[in-house]
């Protein structure tokens, strides 16, 4: 729609439209920041999420977003509110590329993009993923309590993570070896009580064939040495899960990023943790309710 509104405008014409929140940020967003920020003017691209609170039935993180349909004068600064009288806090010029907008004064924007400059995102080094995805959450977490205790594990989830501990709350019914592949069988109890649910197991949408107990993404989750922190939190907080915590079992509310050794994620998380990079991450995390944002790789 962006993209069609710009062919249709006359030159010089003004496009306004209410987007996506995140196209500031994600990934998919990359080609059509570059467009805006080298070949149009930028009004203004402001984040209305708390101004929009009540005024949708759904929850939704609108954008306003106001072009012009020329190249930008020279030093240009693009506005982060909409009432026209607000002085442009950020200088067009230092938006091209296709990556990330950080809206923050001028300041704070020039240190974050010599960071962004000068140091690799975490993604650029690790391979981040996500946690192990049950496809079936009622069957597998919080198993009867009469089953195989070799086959119980403790889940971590998102909201279990704290800086450097995660906390046990949710009890894990974990149908896989030490390597993250399917056991070929089952103990009896475990077996019995998964039959049950035959139909909804093989009804999963990730489910392939295999073994009915079969879950999803498990290969970093029981990774030796892995870093968790959530996929959706108020702040950034990271734990190092090691050898010492192995029976611990990453889910899909959280990233899991598996390191070389336990000193490696033990480094990682306490970077993570610290007050720079919290401030770093939370600035360019895509908006969520309730003043959460989603924390991914690209820290």
């Amino acid at each position: 729609f962006l993209e069609r509104a710009l062919e249709l405008s006359a030159p010089k014409g003004i496009v306004g439209m209410l987007v996506p929140a995140k196209i500031t940020t994600a990934g998919y967003g990359a080609a059509a920041r570059h467009a805006l920020a080298s070949s149009t003017t930028i009004h203004a691209v402001a984040d209305l999420t708390a101004s929009f609170k009540t005024a949708f039935e759904a929850t939704v993180y609108p954008l306003a977003l106001i072009v012009g349909k020329a190249p930008p004068p020279q030093d240009h600064r693009v506005r982060t509110e909409l009432p026209a009288a607000k002085e442009g806090l950020i200088r067009q010029s230092e938006l091209p590329g296709g990556a990330p907008w950080i809206l923050v004064q001028r300041g704070l924007h020039s240190i974050l993009a010599t960071l962004q400059q000068d140091h690799p995102s975490l993604g650029a080094s690790i391979t981040c993923h996500l946690g192990v995805k049950t496809g079936l959450n009622r069957v597998f977490l919080n198993p009867p309590g009469d089953i195989e205790a070799e086959l119980v594990r403790w889940a971590v989830r998102g909201r279990d993570v704290r800086p450097f501990r995660c906390r046990g709350r949710v009890r894990l019914l974990w149908t896989h070896d030490p390597l993250g592949r399917p056991r070929r069988q089952l103990p009896r109890k475990a077996q019995a009580y998964l039959q049950r649910f035959g139909a909804e197991l093989r009804a999963r949408h990730d489910y392939q064939g295999g073994p009915l107990w079969t879950v999803f993404r498990t290969r970093a989750a029981v990774a030796p040495y892995r870093v968790v922190w959530p996929d959706l939190s108020r702040r950034l907080a990271a734990v190092a899960l090691t050898t010492a915590n192995s029976e611990r079992i990453p889910l899909n509310t959280c990233y899991v990023a598996p390191v070389g050794s336990a000193a490696r994620a033990h480094a990682v998380a306490a970077w993570l943790n610290s007050t720079w990079i919290r401030a770093v991450a939370r600035l360019g995390a895509a908006p969520a309710s309730g003043g959460f944002a989603r924390f991914n790789a690209q820290v």
